[in-house]
């Protein structure tokens, strides 16, 4: 599978190709996330007590060495990018960490190291030295240096030059780096002093060329540089005049070198040690041929050497130095690098490695691979394939290994053909199908796997891989495409068809009716191959990387991709595939799944353990509110997602994160008072998606704190009936309006904070009225301090007592008295102005005609001009016959406001009169209908029995209850009025029927008293106790709430709100009835000053009297007839 020419070609090709394609392509790990990672290349080692800490391509391995024969493996970690360089310091362990820059990791458990911190460095981290609380990085883009007192975040504070530097060493305050140039067009190195005393303010002191070169070692006075097959010894006991002291030549390319005590270790083909007793003359005194040593530690007495085969590291290989003469290999640590293949079967990867042969990691627990077994096979390993308890490894023939045991695989047989060049291989049934570079296929009877035996073959020129479906074997058959073989006959196989495509087919996958072809620098290429004879191209799709192996699995396709790594496709729609996802590794050549993980074979970095993402997000949380609000705190609640993935909720305030929870509710606390703020609720799913949209809800905490009252109260103009009154509103930010109360009862709610001023309309003359004013704020907050001033309606000039007398058939003698304010009074006749009367109470009509009525109207006025109520009176003069007087009728005229002529109610008790007119026609519905601002009563309606013609309702808003009533109903107090239709008598059931009354609430009234709407009751006096009426609240606004209620009759009234236990109602069975002309249902204007108490029936002592004579006269027959029964 992939590139798979005999190996000289192989290497070569995939080099050119690497080095020719390029393209761009999604960021690591798009919608791939890293499980675990085994294998790679070695960079380096580092040794701490009874530990070697091993860098294996992404992962840092720990080593116990206690037994320097055999070392274990006592704990792993996977990087985020590449182990270049490791220091251990303490219980740290600094990574330079490739792509990732500087990782510090926690080391105090060797079975179970942990990422704590990271920060990257602009380029590639290579290298890293530590001294004191700082970290020297080396990178390709030159020297980052970081501070690391506190090893959880590393911070870089500066750095130097922009050349790639390979190699640092750290001594008294100096950095000596090898940093990398250019002369003549060739790299040339150098060795680079800086001063570091300053980590912040790195400064170059002095250079020193060396040519070729890459580690640098210091040890005292002198500096040990790595220069082509050699070292070069540089005294640096001023380090700012460095001066050459030595060289040696070992013949080897030097890849390092250690300085311990009086030794120089260097590593190049092999391990050699210099004694440097006397730095001017270095001397060999001992190797150790390895064949490539890469990278050395010194510990204890012995040398730990990164090996290597053919430039791939094989692991880690542990030398006795006690005696530098006598060199002796104590122990070995193999690792897994150069993966070629893989495939997955129950807990197991089988992967085909390179240079080592089968290598079998469980992946039971895929965050925790381990090696379970592993057995080196002849040649190359290039494919692998599983059947039950065999595996089918591909090594230029074919190897067929038993995995009973997975901890002892068994070579069970080896079967190769004539040209051995076996790169790929699949089983069926008792067959294994090989795909020979030369060969083409070649068909193996497996049924004793001890024993393979030769079925058959079909000859192609370039077979890589192969795949079996139904009775076809699909070959990728390198640059001629796809060829497609019967092989139901395995003895017999016969060409059917082919498919040209347009790269380098390296390996097939078929799915169902279509072919997928890793079609190297083509990407991947899709066949409908419904008809086998006649593929047809379905589509392709661009993989950027350099397609290596495939491997199909429901809707997605995995594709190895070389320095693309793992690129995966949806499928679900094979005519138009589209990217799912990539993860980026250096070199993937072969692919596997197990389960919901893809398996990726990477040449470069051993085993990988990917998992795609949940892309979804899950929905969004629903009715968010606030549940609760206090003074410095806010609770909300809303409903999760039911998203089987659903994590948590992330929770911002005030567009600020605060915190994750899976809970349905969120307080947030230590909040100021009356202040506003905004909850987001963002979802995440376990897969880590986020829903970008968030969810939000405002609330207020709540205000305790009333406003501040009104200044400058006053009025500012009066009139008779009327009373205007301004102030100053607060400037609290949250004031909302002020609520006005008028002698103690409650008007209204102002419109807003803009309003300061009120005018009282319909009041008396000549009375004096307080008002009061208390804020309200946005929150309901009241301020209880009253805010009180009083004025007095002007007093108008007054007449009563009007009067005739001395009426004769041609003259009238008007007298009457008036208010010591009154100066004159004006007269009129008939509506016809007679005169004006000044310092008189009386005046004489004369030149009148006899028997004939004459209506005088009188008007009095005072000094200043003000106009008093009208009197109005009709008299008749006599007749030419008559000796008597004539007669005469009086009423007064009013304007408004209360306390006037024919009210019973004290004069100061009446707030305020609204009067209604309707015409009464026989058997029809009668509405009166009042608009007085302060008056409460919306309409009187009731069924008219009579035509009555012309009939006044009056409606008397009271400051206190009626003097007609002798008790307080029960419950709190909206309003007290009286209810009058038409005159005394007149509002019997001969006259109308069903009276109801509608009348209106203020909703700030209601939410002030704490009470409920359902509460409001209408009590009418019925002359002796107060009963509660039938109530039924018929609609609500924002300003006020509508009522209606039925009432037997007309008279007292009070508005109340609360739980009413002692009243009658009108629905009692023990009330009084309002029946009959002489029962009390009406109290109206126009009768003087009749008491209500004079109208209540008086008990009759008749019948009393006449029961007494009565009993009276029997006893006195009874005592008659005893006295004659004696006698």
């Amino acid at each position: 599978m992939r590139i798979k020419l005999k190996e000289v070609i192989h290497v070569g090709m995939i080099l050119i190709i690497l080095m020719i394609t390029t393209g761009t392509f999604p960021a690591l790990g798009a919608n791939v996330e890293l499980v675990s990672h085994l294998g790679g290349n070695n960079y380096d080692v580092a040794v701490a007590g009874n530990y070697a800490y091993l860098g294996q391509g992404q992962d840092l391995v720990v080593l116990n060495i206690t037994d320097d024969t055999k070392p274990l493996e006592e704990g792993r970690i996977a990087t985020p990018s590449i182990v270049y360089g490791i220091t251990v310091s303490g219980d740290h362990a600094y990574v330079a960490n490739g792509d990732s820059g500087l990782t510090v990791l926690n080391i105090t458990n060797a079975s179970s190291p942990r990422i704590i911190g990271n920060n990257t460095t602009g380029g590639i981290a290579y290298s890293v030295e530590i001294s004191g609380e700082h970290a020297f990085v080396i990178t390709s883009n030159g020297l980052s240096i970081m501070d690391i007192s506190d090893p959880s975040s590393p911070e870089l504070i500066s750095s130097y030059g922009t050349d790639e530097m390979s190699g640092i060493a750290i001594s008294e305050g100096y950095a000596y780096v090898i940093s990398k140039g250019e002369l003549d067009g060739e790299d040339y190195y150098s060795l680079r002093i800086l001063n570091v005393a300053d980590p912040k303010a790195p400064r170059l002191t002095g250079s020193y060329d060396i040519g070729e070169g890459g580690s640098v070692a210091v040890e005292g006075d002198y500096a040990y540089v790595s220069s082509g097959s050699g070292i070069l010894i540089i005294d640096i006991t001023d380090p700012e005049e460095t001066l050459f002291a030595g060289s040696y030549e070992t013949g080897d390319i030097v890849s390092d070198i250690v300085v311990s005590g009086n030794h120089a270790y260097l590593t190049g083909y092999s391990l050699s040690i210099l004694d440097i007793t006397d730095p001017e003359a270095a001397a060999l005194v001992g190797s150790y041929d390895i064949g490539d040593a890469q990278d050395v530690a010194v510990a204890e007495g012995h040398a730990y050497v990164i090996s290597a085969v053919d430039g791939s590291s094989t692991g880690l290989l542990i030398i006795d130095i006690t005696d530098p003469a006598a060199l002796v290999a104590t122990g070995t640590y193999s690792t897994t690098c150069n993966a070629y293949d893989i495939k997955a079967s129950d807990n197991y990867a089988y992967v085909a490695d390179y240079n080592n042969g089968l290598v079998i990691v469980n992946i039971t627990d895929p965050a925790a691979l381990r090696i379970e077994g592993s057995i080196d096979t002849a040649g190359h390993a290039y494919d692998i394939d599983v059947a039950g308890n065999y595996a089918y490894m591909a090594n230029s023939g074919l190897t067929i290994l038993n995995i009973t045991d997975p901890k002892l695989p068994q070579i069970e047989s080896s079967y190769y053909n004539d040209s051995y060049d076996v790169a790929g291989v699949a089983v069926k049934d008792n067959y294994a199908y090989m795909a020979s570079v030369f060969g083409g296929l070649l068909i193996v009877n497996t049924t004793d796997p001890a024993a393979p035996v030769y079925a058959g073959s079909y000859a192609t020129d370039d077979a890589q891989s192969v795949d079996i479906s139904g009775n076809y074997a699909y070959i990728a058959n390198g640059f001629s495409g796809l060829f497609v073989v019967d092989i139901s006959d395995p003895a017999a196989p016969a060409y059917v068809s082919h498919y040209d495509t347009s790269g380098y087919a390296n390996d097939v996958a078929v799915a169902d009716d279509y072919a997928y072809i890793a079609d190297g620098s083509n990407g991947l290429v899709v066949l409908n191959i419904t008809t086998p004879a006649s593929p047809r191209l379905a589509s392709s799709y661009d993989t950027v990387g350099y397609a290596n192996d495939i491997v199909i699995t429901e809707d997605l396709t995995y594709i190895a991709a070389s320095d693309s790594g793992l690129v995966v496709v949806d499928i679900s729609d094979p005519t138009a595939p589209t990217f799912a996802g990539n993860y980026t590794t250096e070199n993937a050549f072969g692919v596997a799944s197990s389960e919901e993980n893809a398996l990726v074979a990477d040449y470069n970095n051993g085993l990988f353990v990917l998992q795609m993402h949940d892309t979804t997000p899950p929905a969004s949380v629903t009715k968010l509110k606030e549940s609760n609000v206090g003074p410095s705190w806010i609770r909300w609640t809303w409903i999760n997602p039911t998203d089987p993935d659903f994590s948590h909720a992330m929770v911002y305030i005030d567009d600020r994160f605060v915190t994750n929870t899976s809970d349905t509710y969120y307080n947030s606390t230590k909040l100021a008072e009356g202040t506003t703020h905004n909850i987001g609720i963002r979802t995440v799913d376990t897969s880590g998606n986020i829903n970008p949209i968030m969810v939000n809800d405002t609330a207020k905490t709540a205000d305790r704190t009333a406003p501040a009252s009104v200044t400058g109260l006053k009025e500012i103009a009066v009139g008779p009936e009327w009373i205007s009154w301004n102030w100053a509103n607060p400037a609290d930010a949250d004031f909302n309006h002020v609520k006005v109360y008028l002698n103690g009862t409650f008007i209204t709610d102002t419109a807003g904070k803009s309003v300061s001023s009120y005018n009282a309309t319909g009041l008396s003359d000549g009375t004096t009225y307080t008002i009061s004013i208390l804020t309200v704020d946005d929150s309901g907050n009241m301020n209880p301090i009253r805010v009180n001033d009083s004025a007095t309606t002007l007093k108008l000039p007054q007449l009563s007592g009007l009067s005739g007398t001395n009426i004769t058939t041609n003259s009238i003698t008007l007298v009457w008295q008036a208010s010591g304010d009154t100066t004159n009074v004006e007269i009129s006749q008939n509506d016809s102005v007679l005169t004006t009367v000044s310092g008189s109470n009386s005046y004489v009509a004369t030149d009148l005609n006899s028997d004939t009525t004459y209506y005088y109207t009188l008007v009095p006025f005072n000094k200043d001009g003000l106009k008093g109520k009208a009197v109005i009176i009709s008299l008749t003069t006599s007749s030419s016959d008559s000796s008597g007087g004539g007669s005469s009728t009086t009423k007064s005229s009013s304007s408004g406001g209360g306390g006037g002529a024919g009210s019973t109610e004290d004069f100061e008790n009446v707030a305020l009169k609204d009067v209604a007119n309707a015409y009464l026609i026989m058997d029809a519905n009668v509405t009166y209908e009042f608009t007085r601002e302060g008056n409460p009563i919306q309409s009187i309606s009731f069924y008219s029995l009579k035509n009555s013609g012309e009939i006044t309702s009056t409606i008397e808003v009271l400051n206190n209850r009626s003097k007609l009533v002798n008790s307080d109903p029960e419950g709190l107090i909206y309003k007290y009025m009286n209810i009058w239709v038409g005159k005394s008598g007149f509002a019997t059931e001969a006259n109308i029927k069903d009276p109801r009354i509608k009348f209106k609430v203020d909703a700030s009234w209601i939410e002030d008293m704490g009470i409920s709407p359902a509460e409001i009751k209408l009590q009418r006096y019925n002359g002796y106790a107060w009963e509660m009426l039938p109530t039924t609240l018929l609609s609500s606004s924002a300003d006020y709430i509508l009522f209606e209620s039925e009432t037997p009759g007309f008279s007292p009234f009070a508005i109340t709100a609360g739980e009413v236990s002692g009243s009658s109602t009108a629905d009692d069975d023990s009330r009084l009835e309002a029946t009959g002309s002489e029962k009390f249902l009406n109290n109206p204007l126009g009768t003087g000053n009749a008491d209500l108490e004079k109208t209540i029936p008086k008990k009759n002592r008749t019948w009393t009297l006449i029961l007494v004579f009565l009993v009276g006269g029997i006893f006195a027959i009874g005592y008659e007839y005893l006295k004659k029964q004696r006698n």
